[in-house]
């Protein structure tokens, strides 16, 4: 994780489980990943970017993720 990403969007330090025992740090997804993931469901409603035409051999998930990531990096430009 780096500040490039947002840093992590969930960690969890100095947790334990159910029978008390500790567990060890987790960061989970990026914060980047995070605000894609969101961005990527709510472009799933907009009916425009799902019939967007594409070339051979680039799929409509390729298309929707890359549209994502691009998103969620301007989120974060945002947020900093």
């Amino acid at each position: 994780m780096s500040d490039k990403d947002g840093g992590p969007a969930f960690p969890r330090t100095g947790s334990k489980d159910i029978h008390g025992y500790g567990v060890d740090d987790q960061t989970g997804m990026s914060l980047l990943d995070y605000f894609a993931a969101a961005a990527l469901s709510a472009s799933w409603m907009d009916k425009a970017l799902v019939q967007t035409p594409v070339r051979e051999g680039y799929t409509i998930g390729q298309h929707a993720a890359e549209i994502a990531y691009a998103v969620a990096a301007r989120m974060l430009k945002e947020r900093m």
